[in-house]
């Protein structure tokens, strides 16, 4: 069972409510014992009581209420009021996040019963930011510190063995290279920050990315194509990060394309702008869409190639774009890896 708490607005409101109507019952009583007291001592003291009763409450009753829908309206206002600097402490603690770890949560205007709380927070984010930053260094330190051992390893297999007993060794040495790189990028894609003003064009960076590609697909024996370019279509984001992102699935796609196979890379916009790389392999197995994008997630333990990081990488920038990434099987065979963006503002 999830416990939702208590509110402390309305924790003060029974509380002072209570107050206010305990002061209220303590008035009318001390003001009829008064009248009491005097009316002890006079004849017909019971009628002059009950009319005294019923004057007060025709003159003064409407004014009781007044006062306590009065009293009520300045209490809850009061305590809007004095939990407007939490609630803002609130707001900016909502905007944090890993884009923005060197920000900290104000102490501008925070009440003094509030202020060790709010300085214990930024304590610990001081701590989390400094942890962060050591973990992502320590990523590119040890990436950057691995490829040069692997550099001189392959140099000396290709030099001093047969190429073809050397070639297996090769390969492993290429696949460990490109996850090294991978990590590099991963490490680098949680340092993106995407402002307010940044724009880029998603045909001129799938363009980029076949241009740049082609030439490897043509030494593999396969093309690469580009449909739904003709215009401009631009969204709020980074160049390179979605360059990199449109890269990595047209390489993947390359990856799992036959021989003299064709990569599309297909853009639409029907209100929200759509990037569509697919390829005419095997397709994919069942029941893994979803976790195709997931880190460290490798399709070879259900039977195939390795996909490494490299999916999981577009995912992060998509995702810090406000998109999403998505895989699916073609009707017409081969798997659609889909970016899709966030609605244009003249669809919204």
């Amino acid at each position: 069972m999830t416990d939702k708490g208590r509110s402390i607005t309305i924790t003060l409101l029974k509380r002072l409510s209570l107050i206010a109507l305990a002061v209220l019952v303590i008035i009318s009583a001390i003001m009829l014992h008064e009248y009491q007291e005097i009316l002890d001592g006079s004849e017909g003291a019971d009628r002059i009581a009950d009319e005294l009763m019923i004057e007060f409450i025709e003159e003064f009753g409407w004014v009781m209420v007044a006062t306590i829908a009065a009293g009520f309206g300045v209490i809850i206002l009061t305590v809007r009021s004095s939990l407007k600097p939490l609630m803002a402490v609130s707001e900016e603690a909502e905007k944090l996040g890993p884009e923005n770890m060197d920000q900290r949560l104000s102490t501008n205007g925070v009440p003094r019963e509030i202020r060790p709380l709010v300085d214990r927070v930024n304590e610990a984010l001081d701590r989390m930011e400094a942890g962060y930053k050591q973990q992502k260094a320590f990523t590119a330190d040890v990436a950057h510190e691995l490829r040069t051992p692997l550099a001189v390893l392959r140099a000396r297999f290709e030099a001093d063995i047969d190429p073809r007993a050397a070639e297996p060794f090769i390969h492993d040495l290429d696949s460990l290279d490109r996850l090294i790189g991978q990590m590099l990028k991963a490490s680098q894609v949680e340092t993106l920050i995407l402002h307010e003003n940044d724009q880029t064009d998603l045909s001129a960076i799938a363009a980029r990315v076949v241009t740049d590609m082609a030439v490897l697909a043509i030494a593999e024996g396969k093309s690469v194509e580009l449909i739904g370019a003709e215009n401009p279509m631009i969204v709020p984001g980074l160049e390179e990060a979605l360059y990199q992102a449109v890269r990595n699935l047209v390489e993947n796609a390359l990856r799992h394309s036959p021989a003299a196979g064709v990569v599309s890379v297909i853009l639409r916009e029907n209100g929200q702008p759509v990037i569509e790389v697919q390829d005419r392999g095997e397709g994919l197995a069942a029941g893994i869409e979803d976790k195709l994008f997931q880190r460290f997630w490798r399709k070879d333990r259900m039977g195939g190639s390795g996909a490494g990081l490299g999916l999981s990488i577009v995912a992060r920038i998509m995702e810090l774009h406000g998109g999403r990434a998505s895989a699916k099987n073609a009707a017409e065979g081969g798997a659609v890896f889909t970016l899709t963006f966030p609605p244009s503002p003249a669809a919204s």
